[in-house]
C-alpha cells in the first residue's frame, strides 16, 4: 500500500508538458505505464529508450529506475534537451543498426510510427528478445511529415490502429488503448 501512495503523490507533483508536439511524448497512459513497471520490476532494472527525444521517459522513470540509457537518431535533441544530464549513457544511433546485448526495460514510446513497417516489424522481432519487458507506445492513424528540420520525425507508418499493430506485430497485448493511442507490452 505504502508503494501505491508514493506513486500517487509522486504523478500528483509530476510536471507535464504542456505542448505534447515533437520531440514530447503524449501524456497518454504514462500514469499506466509507470504503474505497470513499477509494479513488475525491480528498481535496479536496466532500461533502454530508444528515441529519447527530448527526454520525457527519463523525467517520468529516472527517480525510480535510475539505470536509464538512450538512443536518439537526430543528434541537434541531444544538446539541445540536454539528454547526457538525463540519462547515464545516451547513444546517437539509428536502432536499426544499434548494437546491444541486454535490457530489462526497452521503451519505444511514440518511435515506432517512425519507422518504414518492414524495418519496424524486424527491429521488434530483433530486440524482442534482448529485454524483459518491450514498451510500445503508439499514437494511430497519425501522419504526420519533418517536423523543426527533422526528417526523422515523418510517421512512416500513419495507418496504425490497434488492430493493424497486433496483426502485425506479433508476441503483445495491450496495457491500455483507446481510439486515438496504445501502449502494448509483451505476452
Amino acid at each position: 500500500m505504502k508503494g501505491v501512495f508514493l506513486f500517487k503523490n509522486f504523478w500528483k507533483k509530476l510536471y507535464l508538458f504542456e505542448t505534447y508536439n515533437m520531440p514530447f511524448s503524449t501524456p497518454v497512459f504514462k500514469e499506466e505505464t509507470i504503474k505497470h513497471l513499477f509494479d513488475n520490476f525491480k528498481h535496479s532494472s536496466t532500461i533502454l529508450d530508444i528515441g529519447a527525444g527530448a527526454g520525457y521517459y527519463s523525467k517520468l522513470l529516472k527517480h525510480i529506475f535510475p539505470n536509464m540509457d538512450a538512443i536518439e537518431i537526430f543528434e541537434p535533441y541531444i544538446e539541445q534537451y540536454q539528454l547526457k544530464s538525463k540519462y547515464n549513457n545516451v547513444w546517437n544511433e539509428n536502432i536499426l543498426t544499434f548494437e546491444f546485448d541486454h535490457y530489462d526495460i526497452i521503451l519505444m514510446g511514440d518511435v515506432l510510427e517512425h519507422i518504414d513497417e518492414n524495418e519496424g516489424i524486424e527491429i521488434v522481432k530483433k530486440i524482442y528478445s534482448k529485454c524483459d519487458e518491450l514498451v510500445i507506445a503508439i499514437p494511430f492513424n497519425a501522419p504526420q511529415g519533418i517536423w523543426g528540420g527533422n526528417i526523422y520525425e515523418t510517421h512512416l507508418q500513419p495507418e496504425l490502429t490497434h488492430e493493424s499493430f497486433l496483426e502485425k506485430y506479433e508476441g503483445f497485448k495491450p496495457l491500455e488503448y483507446r481510439n486515438d493511442y496504445g501502449v502494448y507490452i509483451k505476452q
